[in-house]
């Protein structure tokens, strides 16, 4: 029950992502960083072997994700800002860049799975992104929850 609380607890956090500017999402994000690490660390349950070689991958997948992220909430923070202006156009883009920044965010996922797979074994890696992408969808459905729908604007 406390890793669902801090799940939800960063959750909510994420909506103030994008009502922010780049340096008040860094700062929120370290904030949220730390929360997160937390709810890591209790999910994983890691030996302390393990957990030496564990969180410097950690770390360094963090700080990767951390910027790609911060893409995805300045398209987001884009979208809410030129709401009433959005065109054919604009919203094309808006979604071509979410969807680079999706591929993008694949792509990392991938690459740090084999260096954790390698560091500590198949099982610790897929529980590590299988607990990833659930609060990633988390933090993304309630953002998307304070989003007005495109479905308002004709085309």
């Amino acid at each position: 029950m406390k890793n669902l609380l801090l799940a939800v607890f960063i959750a909510f956090g994420g909506v103030t992502f994008a009502q922010s500017d780049n340096q008040d999402m860094m700062i929120i994000q370290g904030m949220f960083g730390k929360e997160k690490q937390l709810v890591v660390k209790d999910y994983m349950n890691l030996d302390d072997a393990t957990s030496q070689v564990f969180w410097p991958i950690y770390n360094s997948y963090e700080q990767e994700r951390q910027a790609l992220i911060r893409e995805r909430l300045q398209n987001m923070k884009t979208y809410i800002e030129k709401y009433g202006e959005i065109n054919g156009e604009s919203a094309h883009k808006i979604i071509k860049s979410n969807l680079k920044n999706e591929v993008d965010l694949i792509k990392l996922e991938e690459k740090y799975l084999d260096k954790m797979n390698k560091a500590v074994g198949g099982i610790q890696a897929a529980k590590f992104f299988q607990l990833e992408n659930y609060l990633r969808t988390l933090v993304f459905s309630k953002i998307q929850e304070q989003i007005p729908a495109i479905d308002e604007i004709a085309d």
